[in-house]
């Protein structure tokens, strides 16, 4: 059993491409390719299989979410999770390889998380996406009213989150685009 496990961490460590490489790819590298014919949120609209052997997203459980399907009127639905508590995304910037939302999912215990995420094509996967998320601190989202704040407030939000933004996150890797905090749960492909 040691020798196994001995075997599985040479073989990750000796990888061309390891499992966290995503974060050090800058937009626009091969591996990070821009959205087909710049459009935006448009080309993420619709329904996606996630990709993973994760129990959140594939699990049999009531909290499991299956495919998801983002909707051009900010609603996020998951077919295996409940209805009655959606999640609802707000979008805060277009770029040729990327966009960027504000997520905001019903929480039994706190009322809503709030997640940015970048959504992105992901080359290596082919007709892949990757939905990479990152946590707000609440010092981020001081002062912010998902109900009553305007777009230009939600870009301030995101502009000054020390937590997330990547112009100002700490990066213990240098050549991280989005720094640490940020993480990657699944890919994501449309359902056949």
């Amino acid at each position: 059993m040691r020798l196994l496990a001995m075997v599985l961490v040479a073989l990750l460590l000796s990888s061309n491409h390891p499992a966290w490489a995503w974060l050090d790819y800058p937009p626009g590298d091969e591996n990070w390719p821009p959205i087909p014919d710049n459009a935006g949120m448009r080309f993420f609209l619709g329904t996606w299989g996630p990709q993973c052997n994760n129990g959140i997203w594939n699990g049999t459980g009531k909290d499991a979410h299956g495919p998801m399907t983002l909707h051009s009127d900010g609603r996020i639905s998951y077919r295996k999770r409940d209805p009655s508590m959606p999640t609802h995304y707000r979008l805060i910037e277009e770029t040729p390889y990327y966009v960027v939302l504000m997520v905001r999912e019903p929480d039994l215990k706190d009322g809503f998380i709030f997640r940015f995420w970048i959504l992105r094509r992901l080359e290596a996967w082919g007709g892949s996406i990757g939905v990479n998320s990152c946590w707000p601190e609440d010092e981020d989202l001081k002062g912010f009213d998902w109900s009553k704040s305007d777009d230009e407030a939600l870009r301030r939000v995101w502009r000054g989150s020390k937590t997330c933004h990547p112009d100002i996150k700490y990066k213990s890797v240098p050549t991280s685009f989005l720094g640490d905090g940020w993480n990657q749960e699944c890919h994501f492909r449309r359902p056949e």
